[in-house]
């Protein structure tokens, strides 16, 4: 990148952009195509500080059956002939009961300039649980925002960057939306989250800790669960029971589910 200029940024799939100077103080200002969307900013400045005033935006299809049409015509070249189009994984819909919310091309690292948006729409009535695997994003400069709803106002459960992966969320309504930025510059191996749905009067399967032994298998209010260690561990995390409760008007367990590890050498 030339001093004092931004770098070229690109050019949404299925989008035109108007302009082509980097340097501070340009602008460049971004159309979509007939039949697509914009999501994000019309216009984007090239600061002083050398860094796009915002991300470029994305084009997604307000028709359904012209995106299939164009996904079926574009499908083995889509990633040869633009450099900085959008991988299909970027804008998604999950509707199955559990399922798992990949970066694009984890975990080789996303790339730059993404703007994906995931929506996980469970049944009406229930809830859903966020499992974060692995995180690994550019600190400061990527983020993953978690909204409890399918706007882009929902209210906000968390926003992570950064290599610290984070706790486990539970949404509050039956959709999550997740928002994924990337700018244009570096990336890290990405992102790693399974989900689960559940009753609003249950709480989310707690798993199975590795190393350890769980009993029972009711994860309704008021009950309990028990994780005992295999032998040659102890409890790294939580208590022995935790109990499915009511706390704040939040159906939650009782306590942070516990783990094993570290072997207990006798001493």
């Amino acid at each position: 990148i030339e001093k004092e200029s931004c770098g070229d940024p690109g050019t949404p799939l299925y989008g035109i952009r108007e302009g082509d100077g980097f340097s501070n103080r340009d602008v460049l200002r971004f159309e979509c195509q007939f039949g697509f969307e914009l999501i994000g900013e019309k216009s984007i400045v090239c600061q002083e500080n050398n860094q796009w005033s915002a991300n470029i935006p994305i084009c997604i299809c307000e028709y359904q059956m012209l995106c299939f049409q164009i996904a079926y015509v574009k499908l083995n070249t889509i990633f040869i002939t633009n450099k900085y189009s959008l991988p299909v994984p970027c804008l998604s819909n999950f509707t199955a009961p559990m399922g798992t919310v990949l970066s694009p091309d984890y975990p080789e690292g996303y790339g730059n300039n993404l703007n994906c948006i995931w929506t996980i729409i469970s049944d009406p009535g229930s809830r859903i649980h966020l499992s974060f695997n692995d995180f690994d994003l550019e600190s400061q400069f990527d983020f993953l925002a978690v909204k409890d709803g399918d706007s882009p106002d929902s209210p906000i459960l968390g926003t992570f960057t950064g290599a610290e992966v984070p706790s486990h969320l539970t949404s509050n309504s039956h959709i999550l939306r997740l928002e994924f930025q990337a700018d244009h510059s570096m990336s890290g191996r990405g992102f790693n989250i399974t989900y689960n749905t559940f009753g609003h009067n249950e709480c989310p399967d707690p798993g199975i800790p590795i190393n350890a032994r769980r009993f029972g298998d009711n994860f309704q209010l008021g009950s309990s669960i028990s994780v005992i260690c295999e032998e040659g561990f102890i409890k790294t995390q939580g208590t022995e029971t935790i109990t499915c409760i009511l706390m704040d008007g939040k159906v939650m367990w009782s306590g942070p589910i516990p783990r094993c590890g570290g072997k207990h050498n006798g001493q």
